[in-house]
């Protein structure tokens, strides 16, 4: 599959084994306490429907959704509030849940939102973490991968709104390619995977 527009990056044994360890490291956290998690969509709905069935504590959960200001900008930029929560946040333990953490500027922008309501504490958990393309310093307290600049698709993220359904992540080679054929390049990226398995059984 060298010369496909998606090469595998991680399986998704590998994600659900990651998202577990998340799950057993928030929970000694915040034991004994509520926890309310707020999901930033739509990228972060798959990482949060999973990471929230493997914590062992009382739950609540929320999602805001925000709209680029520009939306041609590469990475995070700064970006309009779209959609906003409908719990209040005030006085509880919140842990912010996001897809990918880029520059860091959009991140910035949530927590500025988020600390004004005055919750007791507030920590983020991300799937992905690309530090290499940090431009602002921010405490990111659970990560499930640390990845370069070339850009993921699948498990909640997309590109041009295809490819959050596949089960696995999968690094873009050649975005021109998948934007052609967005359902072929799909169908092929699981057809490569179950040919991968078969061969590893």
């Amino acid at each position: 599959m060298s010369d496909a527009p998606l090469r595998l990056a991680w399986p998704r044994a590998a994600i659900r084994a990651r998202v577990a360890e998340l799950g057993t490291e928030i929970t000694a956290r915040y034991a004994g306490q509520e926890l309310m998690l707020v999901g930033v969509l739509n990228g972060a709905a798959v990482f949060l429907a999973d990471l929230v069935r493997c914590l062992e504590l009382p739950v609540r959960i929320d999602f805001l959704a925000l709209r680029p200001v520009d939306p041609h900008a590469v990475g995070e930029a700064p970006a309009a509030l779209l959609k906003d929560l409908e719990l209040d946040i005030g006085g509880r333990q919140v842990l912010l849940v996001e897809d990918v953490v880029h520059s860091g500027v959009t991140l910035a922008q949530v927590l500025r939102l988020l600390q004004a309501r005055d919750p007791a504490s507030l920590r983020v958990c991300t799937l992905l973490d690309r530090t290499v393309a940090r431009v602002t310093a921010l405490p990111v307290d659970h990560v499930g991968f640390r990845v370069g600049l070339a850009p993921l698709v699948g498990y909640g993220l997309d590109l041009g709104g295809h490819f959050r359904a596949l089960p696995d992540l999968w690094e873009v080679t050649d975005e021109h390619a998948l934007l052609r054929d967005p359902a072929g390049a799909a169908e092929s990226a699981r057809r490569a995977l179950t040919a991968r398995e078969a061969a590893r059984d």
